[in-house]
């Protein structure tokens, strides 16, 4: 799934995928080393998903 959202997003004009990561760790890594104007993240992503509430 998140490979097909960075294909899709890599062929909008304008638009520059910065990186991609598997759970909310690996994005914070991710985000102290790369300048990001948006990040997209889904709400039950797994290890420090910021949005805590039962059933993720």
């Amino acid at each position: 799934m998140r490979e097909g959202l960075v294909a899709l997003l890599g062929l909008m004009d304008g638009v520059e995928v910065a990186g991609s990561a598997g759970d909310g760790r690996q994005a914070l890594d991710l985000l102290g080393h790369t300048a990001a104007d948006v990040v997209l993240m889904d709400l039950c992503t797994p290890i420090l998903d910021g949005w805590p509430r039962p059933g993720c």
